[in-house]
């Protein structure tokens, strides 16, 4: 049954799929799994898509009028 097909197990349902992926936990998840809240996730999510947004998008101090 070895025709060169990886499979690889879920962490948390013991499932055994060539579907597997990452998640940002470090955990390999099967595509039932995958949801962070089926999982109990343990990244901070807010907190990286509050850092992309501050990142993506600085600040512009700019001013109108020139004192003269």
């Amino acid at each position: 049954m070895s025709n060169g097909i990886v499979r690889k197990k879920c962490d948390k349902c013991s499932k055994k799929s060539t579907v597997i992926s990452q998640c940002k936990c470090q955990k390999y998840l099967c595509l039932n799994c995958t949801p962070y809240y089926q999982h109990d996730c343990k990244y901070n999510w807010k907190q990286d898509k509050k850092e992309n947004l501050i990142e993506s998008n600085p600040r512009i101090n700019f001013v109108k009028v020139e004192n003269i």
